[in-house]
């Protein structure tokens, strides 16, 4: 045992434990949070049997959370809190029970599942199927405008972030071409004629 910074050798192996190990949180036994496990059980058998039936299953996160929400809200309600604060921490407890069951398990089921974060990303996805029977590529990089073009426009477009731009596909792939070759090759461009001529 070390009893001074003069008694340490420097080729002595400190004593340190084999493997550290981390405090683990105590698991939640309310009967809030385990109502929210329940609520969780329920939610991935009904996700199994719809995979079973239709195949992949798209959940979408945002409405997962407004679910959870909406459930932690009734389930507080029932367990008559005395304040709001009471309430407040009933919900939380409630989401946080939920949220570390549901994604555990639904790591269990990844195979059937496509996780989306919002109704926008479906919108994208339909968009998607429904351009790949309007326009054709033959093969990439041919064409008037590449496949990525259209899937960064209708990106931009379902985000709100600009309209119509399907009308100047052609012209952005142009714009998009000077960029990546001016990315790839950071030499600046000699400009003729000069500003100042």
């Amino acid at each position: 045992m070390l009893n001074s910074s003069d008694a340490f050798e420097g080729s002595e192996p400190l004593p340190f434990p084999e493997e550290p190990r981390a405090l683990q949180p105590a698991v939640d036994t309310s009967p809030i949070a385990n109502a929210a496990r329940m609520q969780v059980v329920d939610d991935i058998e009904d996700i199994k049997a719809l995979a079973e039936r239709e195949g992949q299953v798209v959940v979408v996160n945002d409405d997962v959370v407004k679910r959870a929400r909406t459930l932690a809200r009734t389930a507080a309600k029932s367990s008559n809190p005395t304040s709001h604060d009471e309430y407040r921490q009933l919900q939380e407890r409630y989401l946080a029970a939920y949220f570390a069951l549901f994604d555990e398990e639904k790591k269990l089921i990844a195979k059937d599942l496509k996780c989306f974060p919002d109704t926008k990303a479906i919108n994208l996805a339909r968009k998607a199927r429904a351009d790949r029977k309007k326009y054709t590529f033959p093969s990439a990089g041919t064409g008037p405008f590449h496949q990525r073009d259209l899937a960064v426009v209708s990106a931009l477009y379902e985000l709100g972030l600009c309209q119509d731009l399907e009308n100047y596909l052609e012209q952005i792939h142009e714009y998009v071409d000077t960029y990546e070759e001016a990315f790839r090759n950071p030499k600046e461009e000699v400009v003729w004629p000069p500003a100042t001529f």
